[in-house]
């Protein structure tokens, strides 16, 4: 857990999955995490923020944007 899109979130999902979690029963709510930016990687938290979105869609896990979401 945690909101450092990069870090905290990746790694949590990340580790999900290899536990055996599948990951379409995964979801991540879009616009409910953040990061800094990369200066040395040229990169924005902005574009942090979508590369995470995009590696974890691809492995299933499903998207929402926040405001969507019924809690």
């Amino acid at each position: 857990m945690g909101v450092q899109s990069d870090c905290c979130v990746r790694s949590s999902i990340l580790g999900a999955i290899a536990s055996g979690f599948d990951a379409q029963h995964i979801t991540l709510l879009q616009g409910a995490h953040s990061t800094f930016d990369d200066a040395p990687a040229g990169k924005s938290y902005s574009q942090i923020k979508t590369d995470v979105e995009e590696e974890l869609a691809a492995l299933g896990v499903q998207l929402k944007e926040w405001q969507a979401f019924n809690f």
